[in-house]
């Protein structure tokens, strides 16, 4: 009889289904290479962006209105500063950044982005391409 099943939403001919079970998991492979082509690109893009804060590479984006205020906030989480002169923006964001800026990273928001990009990948695939996998 099939594995857990999840409805993910309706057509024309009835619910669309997610395999959980062992119908989806012949697709595991496939995923997962998906995934890390994917990150490999993003990887790429980070690294050879001519703004990256990658070690050497000049002048980077967080120079830049937005991003420096980002990694302020971050960095002002870190050491617990809660003044509202270190906080432009809503501390969500930064506050997933601020354990890679207590940790020392120049780049706290790196890991947090590659995270979120594969997450956006992994649910662009449940959303549009439920069918296929």
């Amino acid at each position: 009889m099939g594995g857990a099943q999840t409805y993910i939403g309706n057509s024309a001919a009835g619910p669309k289904r997610a395999h959980l079970g062992p119908e989806g998991a012949r697709w595991t492979p496939v995923i997962a290479l998906a995934l890390l082509l994917f990150g490999f690109i993003w990887l790429h893009l980070y690294v050879s962006h001519p703004a990256s804060p990658v070690e050497g590479a000049g002048q980077s984006w967080y120079g830049w209105w937005d991003q420096g205020n980002y990694i302020r906030s971050a960095r002002a989480l870190a050491v617990g500063n809660l003044a509202a002169s270190e906080h432009w923006y809503p501390v969500g964001y930064a506050m997933l950044g601020a354990p890679f800026a207590f940790l020392g990273f120049s780049d706290p928001f790196a890991i947090v982005n590659f995270i979120l990009f594969l997450w956006f990948v992994w649910f662009a695939k449940l959303t549009f391409l439920c069918d296929f996998f």
